[in-house]
């Protein structure tokens, strides 16, 4: 084996060490995006914005009931991946603007997919 090959191979491993950090750094991300019921809220309010969602108004545009749309947004807002706006006694829910995750999930199929063309390249 070559020193490239030997480098590659070491470059290859420390991607994947970085990929198991990410993945643990994620994984309430991912938790959270992975339930279809969270996906469905995500996308209503994507849909909204730059309009904020009560959950009154979440859960008639997803037919679920508001203790259920609650639930979900917690899990949610736990994850990062909303804000909550109170006003009063109204909380308003919205995609989290000014947040890393997103970065960081881009950043970790990037390397993903690096990973892969390196080990295809070997192969070769």
């Amino acid at each position: 084996m070559s020193k490239v090959d030997n480098s590659l191979q070491e470059a290859c491993k420390k991607r994947i060490e970085d990929l198991r950090k990410d993945f643990l750094s994620l994984r309430t991300v991912f938790l959270a995006l992975g339930d279809e019921t969270r996906q469905l809220i995500l996308l209503t309010l994507l849909e909204q914005e730059p309009k904020e969602l009560r959950v009154n108004e979440l859960a008639q545009h997803t037919y679920l009931s508001r203790p259920a749309v609650s639930h979900h947004l917690q899990i949610l807002k736990n994850a990062g991946l909303l804000e909550l706006r109170k006003e009063g006694t109204k909380n308003y829910y919205s995609i989290k603007k000014e947040t890393m995750i997103f970065y960081q999930m881009k950043e970790m199929f990037s390397k993903i997919e690096c990973t892969i063309r390196e080990k295809q390249n070997q192969d070769q």
